[in-house]
């Protein structure tokens, strides 16, 4: 029969289960925290896309700015797209005279609502610019 000597060294079963449960609680650690690293990172990156969208048409307002309101559908690349189903966002605009300089002054405001996010916050580009003379 084996003998063990009382200066052996090693690990019971009760010291490997403990290490295992705080390397365990560890890691849990860690995937909620890349979790919400990447839910961060995607919500950054919808609100840079939409803001680029916005300013894009609010541009495009100023450099032909008619009086009015629209919207059109924006695909993952920028693109106009003629089916809201093939749409990420949805651009709406308005150019109206100014309430304190209306012969003068247009007010170009651009929103554009993400369509299949969870966040679903809205983007608003508001703009002044100059009347183009008649």
């Amino acid at each position: 029969m084996l003998r063990r000597s009382r200066n052996e060294s090693g690990f019971s079963l009760v010291e490997a289960i403990v290490a295992i449960g705080v390397l365990t609680t560890a890691v849990a650690g860690l995937v909620q925290l890349l979790v919400m690293s990447v839910r961060s990172n995607r919500a950054g990156r919808d609100a840079t896309f939409a803001t680029v969208l916005a300013q894009q048409k609010a541009e495009e307002l100023r450099t032909g700015s008619d009086a009015g309101a629209a919207e059109d559908f924006v695909d993952s690349l920028g693109n106009r797209v003629t089916h809201e189903a093939a749409a990420t966002h949805v651009r709406q605009w308005s150019v109206e005279p100014s309430r304190a300089y209306p012969a003068d002054l247009l007010v170009v405001t651009v929103v554009v609502t993400p369509l299949r996010s969870v966040a679903g916050k809205e983007t608003r580009v508001v703009t002044i610019v100059p009347r183009s003379p008649p």
